[in-house]
């Protein structure tokens, strides 16, 4: 502990804790001036049976006051009667005990749960009473292995990863770097390159490299680099060389320095630290920020000839076994992407701050009568790419084959992507010639990728019974799929459709033959006078050679088809470099397309945030833009998709026969809310969120029931009324995607029965999401846009929302008439005419009332609502609570009166002050007074629940 506190106070940071939270210990003081106990507030970390005590409260910290191994320990409330919320930590071998307080009496128990739960003793015990069974029942144990033989100890590959070469001698290199500070406000990316240099050789040669250490300016690799004595000599010159990739996808980067030495140099001492020096010059650099100079600490050892290799592949199936009985302890707690990590790039997909927020009110019994959710989430984008190039709606609408004024008056994304060939690609635009193309390679690669599998394992799936019939069944289906692509208008001189149905229908016919020599071969043979044994063996050899034919025309089909693909893959990639050279200007004085100097300037717009990129010609510039495009794209997407997902689970267990009917006809209305501003890159944010919401329009999911269990009858045998079963319904999620445009969603039992008979009878129902987004900005940053007229792209953003929100109105009154009235009891028409009067110009400063108009709408349609900001925080907590202190003024009757007090005290004590503390540890909103001033009155937060230097 005392010689690995910092490292590990750096780990428990960074690990996947089970459940963390402020502790208050008992710590005895003894000294002259005072003696007696005090508590101490400590920020607690609990991995697994680790539970680690920081120094301070902040959950942040990394200093470390202690580390408690929870192992054969007995946890309880404490029994002193004056200390409330106290638990008690016992320990078998004698240790003194431990008290903790937590915070309410509610965490305590969760507190207690968890630490029951870390400790391995009784899950080992479990284990070995196991293995004495399997002992009793079969004699061996299976954990316990053998002997190590020669043949095992000789197998190539295990002296490979052991030893790295056949020749065990030479020098094994760890390396570190301290102080590589660059830049304010990012930390480096560092691996090192290693190359060698031994003369007469005149050149480098690379021989190793480490792992990637990200976000340090004082990495250390774990990953060793092994030279071999062969090339070695003591002029030999080594060349250690520090990399930065900005852009961990497409490992992009940035040299550093390098460091340059000898081989004897490294090995004559313990640790050799030697300065990086700039590559062209080979003087010594100094950081900017600190004006230290960056080092690199080189620790080498000489590795000699080992006697046994024994040890070696004993310590390897250690290694083996430890991380296969280690991945049988699934980590536990909730998990969510916090605001601060919004900018990170490995979370790119993952929506940040998604939380659902429902509001009820229940009986006597605890049960809920009635209920609103509102489900939070911050902005759809990729923080941790720059806007200097704009959202996606920008750079769509600067990629256009041709140029025009934006934003348009209504900012459709399918529009808009219908003139951009890099926009089609990325959405895989049915409509457009370039993004079929890429929806074919898509649909394509995978069918084809799919039914190569089924092929290569014939063999191995016809040596079972019976299996001849499903397997033929799934390569019809799949043949079928291929085909459609092969027989698209964008491959019209492929040829090759005849020849693969021709080589099918041979493997088909032999799969016949087979299922029906296995269906005879239980019959009892007519010809009495061949015994049994002989007609086994005449059919065993007859199946034998049978599949031996079926894998030789499974070979030529794969062939047949794999021939075919290349030829339409290329077709496919010709459209689509077409359609991308497209946008490069073929002659200097027309106005149409890009010239390549623009070109290659968006494209270093596109990619400065990540990476220097090397952009010299149109064509690299082209993929920059396109990668960096398609990136983002499907990373808003994704957190759009997931977001839907997850209030889409929340809401169905509580739709009735009626609304079934509704989502399945006119599909499921999901509104969303923006409180993004119009000024920096917020604008970008926007941008972001809105092309993601409506790509939604293009995504179905499909519902299906979960697995019927014995929960939906009772011991009887007569239906439970669903209500009922929805108590004790034992569900869990399971969702999936496909296909490129479509995602499955299993539904509880109980809840699937209250569809209607003919949904049951499908077993399935597809439904379509149908989303409008409306956005009204509310702080200082927007009233700096309003005042600078730069609104443009909300008045768009709301315009497409008011007309995607009176499409999805008309679709309800074709098929059901009249929708209902709203929770306030005004009619959905009314409300759509004052949307559209809010919408149309002149548009007055702030018009918070598009929002709430919008959200009664929503709510008599029974449809989804979202709200979010940059963060889904702050703002969005204001919003959250007004919006559920009018559903209960609207729909619950509660008194005008009592509107503004429950209002405060909702954002005081609600859970959005839960949800603040969640990300930023600590109960205070990131506002301040002079922020508050340009806030719309009911947006407002109470005095003293916000400060400043909350993380935004």
């Amino acid at each position: 502990m005392r010689l690995n506190y910092k490292e590990l106070g750096e780990v428990s940071l960074q690990w996947n804790s089970t459940f963390e939270g402020i502790l208050l210990c008992r710590q005895k003081i003894d000294s002259r001036r005072k003696r007696g106990v005090v508590f101490s507030e400590h920020w607690c970390r609990l991995k697994g049976n680790i539970l680690v005590l920081c120094r301070s409260p902040d959950r942040k910290s990394t200093e470390v006051e202690g580390v408690i191994l929870l192992e054969r320990f007995t946890v309880a409330p404490a029994k002193e009667e004056d200390i409330p919320h106290a638990f008690r930590i016992e320990f078998d071998s004698g240790d003194p005990a431990v008290v903790f307080i937590a915070r309410s009496e509610t965490e305590a128990e969760i507190w207690c749960q968890h630490l029951v739960a870390a400790q391995l003793a009784p899950t080992l015990q479990r284990i070995g009473l196991i293995r004495d069974e399997l002992r009793n029942s079969t004699g061996r144990d299976p954990l316990d292995s053998g002997p190590t033989t020669s043949h095992e100890v000789e197998k190539p590959s295990v002296t490979d990863e052991v030893l790295g070469s056949s020749d065990l001698e030479g020098v094994e290199i760890s390396l570190s770097c301290r102080d590589l500070a660059w830049e304010p406000e990012s930390t480096p990316n560092v691996h090192i390159i290693l190359s060698l240099c031994t003369p007469p050789d005149s050149g480098w040669k690379r021989v190793g490299t480490t792992e990637v250490v990200e976000k340090s300016s004082n990495p250390t690799f774990m990953k060793t680099i092994y030279l071999r004595s062969k090339p070695l000599n003591e002029k030999t010159r080594l060349q250690l060389e520090l990399v930065d990739l900005r852009d961990m996808k497409s490992e992009l980067g940035i040299r550093l320095g390098v460091v340059v030495t000898t081989v004897n140099r490294i090995t004559e001492g313990e640790a050799l630290e030697l300065p990086v020096c700039d590559s062209s010059t080979g003087l010594a650099l100094k950081s900017p920020l600190n004006g230290k100079t960056p080092k690199v600490i080189i620790q080498a050892r000489r590795c000699h000839q080992p006697s046994d290799v024994t040890t070696q592949c004993n310590h390897f199936v250690l290694f083996g076994s430890y991380a296969s009985r280690s991945s049988s302890f699934t980590p536990v707690g909730t998990k969510f992407k916090p605001c601060w990590e919004r900018a990170n790039a490995r979370y790119d997909f993952v929506p940040t701050n998604l939380h659902v927020n429902q509001v009820a009110l229940t009986d006597v019994d605890g049960q809920i009568v009635t209920f609103h959710n509102i489900t939070s989430v911050g902005a759809f984008t990729t923080c941790s790419r720059a806007y200097k190039a704009g959202g996606l709606f920008r750079q769509a609408a600067d990629t256009a084959h041709v140029p025009s004024s934006y934003p348009p008056p209504r900012l459709s994304a399918s529009q808009v992507a219908l003139e951009s060939p890099i926009a089609s690609a990325s959405c895989l635009l049915e409509t457009s010639g370039v993004g079929r193309a890429n929806a074919l390679l898509y649909r394509g690669a995978g069918a084809l990728a799919v039914l190569r599998s089924d092929l290569l394992g014939l063999v191995q799936r016809l040596s079972a019974r019976d299996q001849a019939e499903p397997l033929a069944e799934k390569l019809r289906k799949m043949v079928v799929s291929i085909q459609s692509i092969f027989t698209d208008g964008l491959l019209n001189k492929l040829r090759e459709s005849s020849a693969i149905l021709e080589d099918f229908s041979a493997l088909s016919k032999l799969l016949s033959e087979l299922d029906v020599l296995d269906k005879s071969e239980g019959t009892p043979s007519p010809n009495k006078s061949e015994s049994p044994a002989s007609g086994s063996v005449n059919v065993a050899q007859q199946r034998a050679n049978l599949i031996s034919t079926i894998d030789k025309a499974g070979e030529q089909l794969l062939s047949r088809l794999d021939k075919a693909w290349d030829a339409g893959a290329e077709i496919l990639w010709n459209h689509l470099f077409t359609g991308f050279t497209g946008l490069i200007r073929p002659d200097p004085n027309l106005e149409v397309g890009w010239n390549a100097s623009s070109l290659i300037a968006e494209a270093e717009r596109v990619s400065m945030a990540n990476a220097t990129v090397n952009v010299d010609n149109a064509l690299t510039a082209l993929s920059v833009i396109y990668d960096a495009f398609n990136y983002r794209h499907h990373a808003c997407l994704c957190q759009a998709l997931t977001s839907v997902l997850a209030a889409l689970v929340s809401i169905v267990p509580h739709w009735n026969r009626t609304r079934w009917e509704q989502v399945a006809v006119c599909g499921i209305l999901t509104q969303f809310e923006g409180l993004l501003s119009c000024y920096g890159n917020e604008l970008g944010m926007i941008e972001d969120w809105a092309w993601a919401i409506e790509h939604l329009a293009n995504i179905r999911i499909v519902l299906r029931p979960s697995q019927n269990s014995a929960l939906g009858t009772d011991h009887t045998g007569s239906q439970r009324t669903a209500s009922v079963a929805r108590k004790n319904d034992s569900y869990t999620v399971c969702a999936k995607m496909t296909g490129i445009h479509e995602c499955e969603v299993t539904v509880p039992w109980s809840s699937w029965t209250v569809a209607p008979n003919e949904i049951q009878a499908r077993g399935r129902v597809r439904i379509r999401i149908h989303p409008v987004s409306f956005l009204v900005g509310i702080n200082e940053q927007q009233s700096i846009a309003e005042k600078f007229d730069k609104t443009a792209v909300q008045q768009a953003i709301n315009n497409q929302g008011y007309e995607c929100l009176k499409a999805y109105f008309g679709r309800y009154t074709k098929h059901y008439g009249a929708p209902p009235r709203t929770p306030s009891n005004q009619d959905v028409c009314d409300l759509l005419a004052n949307i559209h009067h809010l919408v149309d110009p002149p548009v007055r400063s702030k018009p918070i009332e598009i929002l709430e108009y919008a959200s009664e709408i929503t709510q008599a349609f029974g449809g989804i609502r979202f709200t979010s900001c940059k963060s889904a925080k702050d703002r969005t907590g204001m919003s959250v609570t007004l919006e559920q202190i009018r559903w209960l003024k609207n729909a619950e009757g509660m008194h005008e009166g009592h509107f503004q007090t429950a209002l405060q005290c909702l954002r005081q004590t609600g859970l959005r002050v839960d949800n603040v503390m969640k990300n930023t540890g600590g109960r205070k909103y990131a506002f301040n007074r002079l922020q508050l001033l340009y806030f719309p009155r009911l947006y407002r937060p109470p005095v003293g629940t916000y400060a400043l230097g909350v993380a935004p």
